[in-house]
């Protein structure tokens, strides 16, 4: 590096000492063995996945050949080479992210083949499923074997797509809890993950995959009654805002905070969809007979994630000030007893959009104090959408319609130019 090569020259002008030159090398010495760590750990994934592709594919060139014994032999030689792999590694290379990856990426591999492999040679009955169920358990020590944050990934996505095809398109009645279990076998290395605080691209990648997956198996619960499957989402996000911000980002690239961003964009979603008329005509022409509710999942699930979003907003105000609390950390707070009062009065349409104004307020309120232009934005970008929405789902003339548009427009010109302006004047 460039700076590296003129510190001699900085020594001499006694710009800085050679005790502060060393501590330069050294940082810039470190800086390029983690860059070299993440590319040997990158190639030792993907030459694990093409190895393993590769023996798949010479198999299948010559499967109808083989004999059963030889099919046999074949299945279980991945798995066999997979596995000594493993135990050197755990013996020998223990502390090698690379290896032990790069290892258990190719054990994962192999156990697939083999089950796959088996069930064709033998006609073994059976579901996408229930082989994925085998699969995910007979591969989850590895995450804890060879400490193997990318088998913890491959888990969470095999798990939600079980629990989706299982669930979304073989209306499996009622839904297994299985993704439940899995999860909680993942959290250990997850929150191990979090105390050594060494942030890569695998802590990145549980935070956006995690948020992604919880929400995506809600609408499994979803048997009776479509509408009641509000309050479950409302309180997740809510919950998922909250541990984006309890969970230490400082110093880290926003865009690693899957947590905060899925929970901001779906939470403004929701919003904007409970604004519209038509959801709320629905909501009034559904009964409830309480006797029944106890029996709907929906309700059961509609429960325990709000009692987990309150548990979550008490621990935030505890750890942190009352006035580091977010918009959305209390958003579903609203989102409730509106919901309710929406099966009533269609004043729940009205209070949602002011809700939603009064968060793009807020949102502006918060880029002023903090002297944030991407902040201001949003908040504009808030009330933009909202203006959109009411665009569709109004009476108003185009004349009205337009001028609102050209307000909005003049607020984002004038709100902009007022921020770089005062910046101006304060860097003056």
């Amino acid at each position: 590096m460039n700076i590296l090569k003129d510190l001699p020259e900085l020594i001499k002008a006694d710009v800085i000492s050679s005790e502060t030159a060393d501590k330069i090398r050294s940082y810039y010495k470190s800086k390029e063995q983690q860059s070299s760590n993440k590319l040997l750990i990158s190639f030792g994934i993907l030459g694990s996945l093409l190895i393993g592709l590769g023996i798949i594919l010479i198999i299948a060139h010559n499967w109808d050949d083989l004999s059963n014994t030889i099919k046999t032999i074949c299945a279980f030689f991945p798995l066999l080479i997979g596995q000594i792999v493993a135990t050197y590694v755990f013996i020998k290379q223990r502390e090698s992210i690379a290896w032990r990856e790069a290892a258990a990426v190719f054990l994962f591999i192999a156990v697939a083949v083999c089950i796959s492999l088996i069930s064709q040679i033998y006609n073994i009955p059976g579901s996408i499923a229930s082989f994925m169920l085998t699969w995910l358990l007979l591969t989850i020590p590895l995450v804890y074997i060879l400490r193997s944050s990318l088998v913890s990934l491959f888990v969470i996505v095999g798990i939600s797509y079980y629990h989706i095809y299982n669930n979304y398109w073989s209306h499996v009645t009622p839904p297994d809890y299985w993704y439940f279990a899995f999860i909680l076998l993942v959290i250990p290395h997850y929150v191990q993950l979090l105390k050594e605080n060494k942030w890569n691209g695998f802590i990145a990648f549980h935070h956006w995959l995690l948020s992604i997956s919880i929400l995506v198996v809600i609408p499994v619960f979803i048997k009776t009654n479509e509408q009641l499957i509000v309050i479950a989402y409302a309180s997740t996000l809510a919950s998922l805002y909250i541990v984006g911000s309890l969970i230490n980002f400082e110093n880290k690239k926003w865009i690693s905070n899957g947590y905060k961003i899925v929970a901001a964009i779906l939470s403004m979603s929701l919003c904007y969809m409970l604004s519209f008329k038509s959801f709320w005509y629905d909501i009034t022409k559904a009964t409830y007979e309480f006797h029944e509710l106890q029996d709907y999942s929906e309700v059961i699930i509609g429960t325990v994630s709000t009692l987990i979003a309150i548990i979550l907003l008490i621990i935030k105000v505890r750890n942190k000030s009352i006035r580091e609390i977010q918009a959305l950390d209390v958003l579903f707070l609203f989102i409730l007893p509106i919901y309710f009062i929406g099966h009533f009065t269609t004043l729940a349409q009205v209070l949602m959009n002011l809700i939603i104004f009064a968060i793009g307020l807020y949102t502006i309120w918060q880029g002023h104090q903090k002297n944030h232009l991407g902040i201001i934005n949003y908040g504009l970008l808030i009330i933009s959408i909202l203006i959109i929405c009411r665009f569709f789902d109004s009476n108003l003339n185009f004349i009205v319609r337009g001028l609102l548009f050209v307000l909005v427009g003049i607020g984002f010109l004038a709100t902009n130019l007022f921020i770089i302006k005062k910046r101006k004047s304060n860097e003056s």
